[in-house]
């Protein structure tokens, strides 16, 4: 079975529990620079470290 193509992720620790977000850039014009968008929760990471599986929410699937 192939990879999944997955869009950018990034994984934030809220308490003793991993979230895994997908988010998008924007670009401010004001800075001149790119800053995190919209993000949104996608899924938890099981086993409460920052590397594990995936547990996608059903939104997301």
């Amino acid at each position: 079975m192939p990879n999944p193509k997955l869009p950018p992720i990034l994984i934030n620790k809220a308490g003793s529990v991993y979230y895994v977000y997908t988010y998008k850039n924007i670009w401010d014009r004001e800075l001149k620079r790119s800053k995190r968008g919209e993000s949104k929760k996608i899924g938890t990471i099981l086993g409460g470290q920052k590397e594990g599986k995936i547990r996608f929410d059903e939104a997301f699937l």
